[in-house]
């Protein structure tokens, strides 16, 4: 029997590290996608929260990020 390639073999660890790499990808494409479109939103009476629960967003991202 032929012995399997080793390096042809995604582990747990590169399964990881590519998933990691994707999520960095899409979020960079939400942030350009949002960064576009939130311009043109009027959240009306709403947007004082709007922009409250935006820098608590932010704060609780950059945190979770730190914290690693």
């Amino acid at each position: 029997m032929a012995k399997k390639n080793e390096k042809m073999k995604l582990t747990k660890v590169n399964r990881i590290k590519i998933a990691k790499g994707a999520g960095i990808a899409m979020g960079g494409a939400l942030l350009v996608y949002l960064a576009d479109l939130l311009p043109n939103v009027d959240f009306g009476v709403y947007t004082g929260l709007v922009v409250a629960l935006g820098g608590i967003l932010i704060n609780a991202g950059k945190e979770y990020l730190s914290n690693r």
